[in-house]
């Protein structure tokens, strides 16, 4: 891989999922991706999957690489020198691809027993279901940059999105201005 200068430490891209392509997308993957993709036990977020390794595949280009290069460790992605991380969540796929190790996470916020949930989760700092998915993307986020969370740094977005909230987690050791995040057109951040 190529590395081109005078990039964002980071380019995190959010786009809406357009399940009716999902086919047509997954045929152009090279077959690292596609056999990712083929043991997914969750046959329902194919198209959102999909739509996630796409917008990856668009930020690799922008970086000098291209999917074709990316290796999974336990179903984990991985590249050198950059760094892969792919999301999903009600509709919406979100991609990064950094110079340094990063993890994020989209949830599209939901009612749920959050108070349960955050017990069994051992999230002391929940005291609400905004609060709740807060915590849940940033648990998710650390995840993937290392199973056992330690020290990590994050940036959470708040957002609504066709009239649904979601919640974005950028797990890593960045300062918000050195990562280039690209949200759907008509987004409104409100935190």
């Amino acid at each position: 891989m190529d590395m081109k200068k005078n990039l964002p430490s980071a380019t995190v891209k959010i786009v809406t999922v357009k399940a009716e392509k999902t086919e047509e997308i997954y045929k152009t993957f090279p077959v690292n991706i596609q056999n990712h993709l083929a043991g997914s036990l969750k046959k329902e977020s194919l198209p959102e999957r999909v739509a996630a390794w796409e917008t990856a595949g668009d930020i690799l280009k922008i970086y000098g690489g291209d999917l074709s290069e990316v290796k999974f460790d336990g179903g984990k992605p991985y590249m050198v020198p950059v760094s892969p991380s792919i999301s999903h969540s009600g509709g919406l796929a979100a991609a990064a691809v950094s110079k340094k190790n990063i993890g994020i996470d989209i949830q599209i916020e939901r009612d749920c027993d959050y108070k349960k949930l955050a017990e069994r989760m051992k999230f002391s700092k929940v005291n609400s279901l905004p609060s709740f998915f807060a915590e849940w993307v940033k648990y998710e986020s650390a995840y993937k940059i290392d199973p056992d969370k330690k020290d990590q740094k994050f940036i959470i977005k708040k957002f609504v999105y066709d009239n649904k909230t979601f919640y974005l987690s950028i797990a890593g050791d960045f300062k918000e201005e050195e990562i280039n995040i690209v949200f759907p057109q008509g987004t409104e951040i409100i935190g």
